[in-house]
């Protein structure tokens, strides 16, 4: 990295730097496979009672019947790296008064996630699933979803592998006021575009799906504080953040994995950060609802994870003696009492 004052006089400088780091694959993500083979999770679907193995040992049973579900590790397993590139320039507009403004671009790569590559061979498109389709999938009994699986014999194969990647590209601007004639503060504002397939893979055949973005587009943060007579101070900060994004589970497995999958269409986060993307997934969950026999679901229903919070402070100092003192202080925290809902991702609308 590398730092420049531009003009020798401490009012402009400019900054930019590069790193790489690397992270490691945790020891027990790779202890999986070494015991895959010696214990497996097998899944008896409407067993027989109150033999549930048919007349069989269990390990008859386990060798003629069930098949067994497995963890194992991509061959071309890398740690994962990272990249990140930043610069900015600061400006001194009067004697306590500076701007900054800041770029970074980060990639990260070989990232570790999971995916069953023997999952069934989708019976039909599952990004473009009709209700006539999705009813014939719902009529496949296991035994029928099984025989579409690549190695036939065995469940789930879980398999660890790191083609997971993130993108982070941000613009961050701040107003800085130092303490001076009694009082201070610092604005912030971040303008973020975060893209990212790290969640673990839902459908093996369609891994794109899992692109989406990830966190808030825009931040602000506001904070300051000033001294009052009789020596009291006062500070706040008031913290804006626009909404998370999110996705839409189906409520049901549709690809034979035993796993939950998003609405038929639907994309990882597609929804919450604009109102295009809202209204498109909530067009593709009522048709999916529609197929399930559900009521839609009104667009007023949907409440936003944005966030709006005013903290506010109050203290004093009080002399006992010396250099001794106590301070004395009150404080409110969400000032206005507004509602801010905790976001997070999937099962928005299952």
């Amino acid at each position: 990295g590398l730092a420049w004052d531009v003009q020798g006089n401490g009012q402009w400088l400019a900054r930019l730097a590069y790193g790489r780091f690397y992270n490691y694959i945790a020891g027990a993500s790779l202890r999986n496979e070494a015991d895959a083979l010696k214990q497996n999770q097998v899944t008896i679907t409407n067993p027989s009672y109150p033999d549930p193995y048919g007349g069989l040992s269990p390990q008859a049973f386990v060798t003629a019947n069930a098949r067994p579900n497995v963890s194992i590790i991509d061959d071309k397993i890398r740690n994962g790296y990272g990249d990140t590139v930043t610069g900015g320039i600061s400006r001194q507009l009067r004697s306590n008064l500076a701007l900054h403004v800041d770029g970074v671009y980060t990639n990260l790569r070989n990232l570790a996630r999971t995916q069953n590559i023997n999952q069934p061979v989708p019976v039909f498109d599952f990004k473009t699933l009709t209700a006539q389709q999705a009813a014939t999938i719902a009529a496949f009994t296991a035994a029928q979803l099984n025989a579409r699986r690549p190695l036939a014999t065995w469940g789930n194969i879980t398999q660890l592998a790191s083609n997971g990647w993130h993108d982070y590209r941000a613009l961050y601007v701040r107003l800085d006021k130092r303490f001076a004639d009694n009082y201070q503060y610092i604005v912030s504002y971040t303008r973020e575009w975060t893209t990212n397939n790290v969640a673990n893979i839902n459908d093996y055949y369609h891994p794109e799906l899992q692109r989406g973005p990830s966190g808030r587009k825009h931040t602000l943060v506001a904070s300051g504080s000033a001294r009052l007579p009789y020596d009291l101070t006062v500070g706040a900060v008031w913290t804006v953040r626009t909404a998370l994004p999110y996705d839409a589970t189906a409520g049901v497995d549709l690809t034979g994995d035993g796993v939950v999958d998003l609405v038929p269409g639907a994309t990882t986060n597609m929804a919450g950060r604009d109102s295009a993307g809202k209204a498109r997934l909530l067009e593709l969950v009522n048709a999916w609802r529609g197929v399930r026999n559900l009521a839609p679901i009104p667009a007023s229903q949907l409440e936003s994870s944005n966030f709006n919070r005013v903290d506010v402070r109050v203290s004093r100092a009080f002399a006992v003696g010396g250099q001794k003192s106590i301070e004395l202080s009150a404080q409110i925290l969400n000032l206005f009492g507004r509602d801010n809902l905790i976001g997070g991702t999937g099962g928005a609308f299952t």
